[in-house]
């Protein structure tokens, strides 16, 4: 090992320690010194490899996620362990409850732009569709229309195209904002 790589351990050390400000300073500097020593003696082996640990401080959010655990377990509190819990299960509550519907959204508003783009080839089968009695019968293509009847004619090319546009702008702002969210978070080590 050469001095540069004794010196990204100690980088990583340092960032460690800070990702794990969180928790009290003896139990921070027992981490700190266990990881060291571990370093110490993969690094006399010569089998020491930092990027396989990941960041110092995603690295420090494991020993910080299994002390909140640890500590709401061992206290027999319920709230502090269904909080910890739910802490653990953010990331998927967010993926199920924030992204996939964004992402839907987003999909359909393209649907919307290339269903606009194809209304001059299948005028017919494109557009809002009424019911004989006046009630909403479908919007978008319509294979089988029955009964129904199309109201817009091609005023629906610009309004699908203008609509699925829009929709998907803004379905596309909002998962930026997401992720831009979550990579402060992520920089900020939590």
């Amino acid at each position: 090992m050469n001095k540069s790589s004794k010196a990204d351990i100690d980088d990583f050390l340092r960032r460690f320690r800070r990702g794990l400000a969180a928790l009290p300073a003896d139990i921070r500097e027992d981490l700190v010194k266990e990881v060291q020593s571990h370093f110490d003696e993969r690094l006399i082996q010569e089998k020491l490899d930092l990027a396989a640990f990941g960041s110092p401080e995603e690295y420090a959010s494991r020993f910080l996620n299994a002390e909140a655990l640890r500590a709401a377990v061992t206290r027999d509190n319920p709230l502090r362990l269904v909080a910890v819990l739910l802490g653990r299960v953010r990331a998927t509550f967010y993926v199920i409850f924030v992204v996939l519907p964004l992402a839907v959204f987003e999909i359909m508003g393209l649907a919307l732009v290339v269903t606009g783009f194809c209304k001059p080839f299948s005028s017919g089968h494109i557009g809002l569709f009424l019911e004989p009695d006046g009630r909403f019968g479908a919007l978008g293509w319509v294979n089988d229309l029955g009964s129904m009847r199309e109201v817009l004619g091609y005023t629906s090319m610009p309004i699908f195209i203008f609509i699925g546009l829009l929709l998907f702008w803004a379905c596309h702002r909002l998962l930026l904002l997401v992720a831009r969210r979550e990579l402060a978070l992520m920089r900020a080590g939590r």
